[in-house]
């Protein structure tokens, strides 16, 4: 095959071909699974217009233009100009229908956060649509802000034609701005709800070796459960399982020559109770190629803190052989933390303006099909996996002490249970 770049073999091209196809791909991938912004992290965007003294002059600022310095809002004015009462339009042009919001809509020295709430609540009360069309589209006293003009205000001769600094973007981004918010951030300003997932685990296992039978008992529960509030997730995490094990060995009576039985029980028992912060990140992510708007999937990806567990081992052995035989020692404890995990939620929503997002998962699963190819593109299976979208779930009842496989090595069965009702909030 003949190369494409000099000096350089065919092979070489498919391999330089090959890794920008790899790059593209990755890059893609990446592309697809970058974090939503939040609610907050949207309303943010509006805050250059917002906090420009074309807003903040009329909703908490004095006035930076007059000179009089009163604030906004209804005003005294006999005492504020020393004189017979003073209309507003005096100052302010009539066609620009001049007036001002009430004191609840004051934002300056307001934080972020209370200034979003502000908003929220405003887009609420007029309602989504009407909040972009009535008031960030069509109300003359922000269209003349976007001009430049000071909510209408002109010198007492009605002469003055000069303009104050604009807002730093235009009014028609601004209003795309507002409308992501609306869509994509709900007019919200945090999320609120929980996650939970609880995995479990109950099985037996018997099986021979020689004259030593044995019985294995595995049962257990790790449940995981976010809380959010106040732009944290908390998390709280408790596992507790037994395992127990009796080997019954089957001997001669060293003394007497008679049938006798060894039997040695073994019962661990690990229990954890784990608070603390999670992160958590909603993410878009392009699952199915006919995925067309309004149809959203995405993920939620939940990295924990830190886990602590305590266990305990006790162990008895009844000697019905007397073969006098030393044993190891009855009992004893030791503590363990475990590094943080993650798990990764999925979910499909119809309609993107959906106050939320809410679902469940419930399905059985087994170390042979963990982050392997067996559950890609199972569209059918409410908890599918995608391994090459980086999807994988932690268990940890599986991954830590339990074991993944009867003695036959075929895998243990774990029950997985999750799920999530996520609410926009102001």
């Amino acid at each position: 095959m003949r190369s494409f770049l000099p000096g350089r073999g065919g092979s070489g091209t498919l391999l330089s071909l090959a890794a920008i196809v790899g790059v593209g791909m990755f890059s893609m991938r990446l592309a697809r699974q970058q974090a939503s912004p939040t609610p907050f992290e949207l309303f943010q965007r509006l805050l250059p217009v917002i906090r420009h003294p074309r807003c903040s002059n009329c909703h908490g600022g004095v006035d930076p233009v007059s000179g009089l310095g009163h604030l906004p809002g209804r005003i005294d004015t006999n005492r504020t100009h020393k004189q017979t009462y003073q209309p507003c339009k005096d100052c302010h042009s009539d066609a620009k229908e001049w007036f001002s919001p009430g004191a609840d809509h004051f934002f300056v020295g307001k934080s972020d956060r209370e200034v979003c709430a502000i908003f929220a609540e405003f887009a609420m009360k007029q309602g989504h649509d009407r909040f972009i069309t009535n008031h960030l589209t069509e109300d003359v006293q922000i269209i003349a802000g976007f001009e430049g003009l000071m909510g209408g205000a002109r010198d007492t001769t009605g002469s003055s034609t000069d303009k104050a600094d604009p807002p730093p973007m235009k009014q028609g981004p601004f209003v795309k701005l507002g409308k992501d918010w609306i869509d994509r951030g709900q007019g919200a300003c945090e999320l609120l709800g929980s996650i939970v997932m609880r995995e479990s685990v109950a099985a037996s296992d018997s099986f021979s070796l020689g004259p030593i039978e044995t019985h294995m008992n595995y049962s257990g529960t790790r449940t995981v459960t976010l809380t959010l509030r106040d732009g944290k997730y908390d998390a709280d995490i408790r596992t507790d399982y037994t395992v127990i094990q009796v080997s019954k060995s089957s001997l001669e009576n060293p003394k007497t020559g008679e049938p006798c039985y060894l039997t040695y029980t073994r019962n661990e028992r690990q229990l954890g109770t784990t608070t603390g912060v999670a992160s958590v990140a909603i993410k878009d992510t392009i699952f199915f190629a006919d995925t067309k708007p309004p149809q959203t999937d995405y993920r939620i990806d939940v990295l924990l803190p830190p886990e602590t567990t305590q266990r305990t081992e006790s162990r008895t052995t009844v000697d019905g052989c007397n073969t006098g035989m030393p044993f190891p020692p009855q009992s004893e404890t030791g503590s363990f933390t475990w590094g943080r995990t993650r798990f990764i939620i999925e979910g499909h929503v119809e309609d993107p303006k959906t106050d939320g997002r809410a679902g469940s998962c419930d399905r059985i699963s087994k170390s042979t099909e963990i982050n392997t190819d067996k559950l890609e593109w199972d569209r059918s299976h409410p908890c599918f996996k995608f391994k090459r979208m980086g999807n994988s779930w932690y268990l940890g009842l599986m991954r830590r002490t339990l074991p993944t496989t009867f003695h036959d090595e075929t895998p243990i069965p774990y029950h997985l249970h999750a799920s999530w009702n996520l609410k926009y909030s102001k």
